[in-house]
Order: C-alpha cells, then sequence, then structure tokens
C-alpha cells in the first residue's frame, strides 16, 4: 500500500481526505480504492463513498478494549468525522458538476453489452 502527498494522485488525494495515511494502519488496500475510484468519473463522489465505507468498517471494530475484557472504546468521533467528510465531498462535486447525479459510475460490463453508444 502506498501514500506520497508529494505527488499526490486521486487515491492519494482521497487517502489524505479520509487520513487512510499512515504505513503501519491502512484502514483499505490500494486495490479497494482503485476499484471505488474506477466506478467514478467524479473523484469527489469515489471519496465520498470511500469515506462512508471506511466510516462503517471503523465503527464496527473497537479502538480500545481494556486489559479484563470490560471496557471498549469505540472511535465516535472518528465514525462521525467520516461522515461529515463524505457529506462535503459528494457537495463539492455536486457543485462542481451540477447535471451529474451523485449515484453516475461507469459500468464498463454495460458498456460492453450496448449494441450502440450515442454521445
Amino acid at each position: 500500500m502506498t501514500y506520497d502527498p508529494t505527488e499526490p494522485t486521486t487515491r492519494d488525494i482521497i487517502r489524505g481526505y479520509v487520513g487512510d495515511v499512515g504505513p503501519s494502519a491502512f484502514v483499505f488496500a490500494d486495490v479497494t480504492y482503485d476499484s471505488i475510484i474506477a466506478r467514478y468519473t467524479i473523484w469527489q463522489f469515489a471519496g465520498a463513498e470511500i469515506a462512508r465505507r471506511m466510516a462503517r468498517t471503523l465503527a464496527a471494530k473497537p479502538v480500545a478494549i481494556g486489559s479484563d475484557g470490560d471496557s471498549v472504546r469505540w472511535s465516535d468521533e472518528r465514525v462521525k468525522s467520516l461522515y461529515a467528510i463524505a457529506d462535503e465531498l459528494e457537495a463539492a462535486g455536486q457543485a462542481e458538476n451540477p447535471f451529474v447525479e451523485t449515484d453516475v459510475f461507469v459500468d464498463l460490463n454495460y458498456l460492453e453489452d450496448c449494441d450502440v453508444i450515442y454521445a
């Protein structure tokens, strides 16, 4: 897994937004980012989906468990922050592309099945 803020790719930009930048603590693999990014024509919408997926993933995992197993601490603030980031990215994508729906993505399987594609 990689992260290079000096020469950012779309993946690096999104990793920076969601805070998934630590070499020892990546939440998602590069392939996960790349597969989601490839589905969208607007990177902000891909970033919003990644942020929401990460929020759901982290919400399901405790960040600390007591030594006797009697206490558990969850990452509520990080989860809330990720949902807020998702909303901000989606709004930014919509503002820059007002005629595009947020659920637009390129489905290559569909395109291959079409006989004629009109521009």
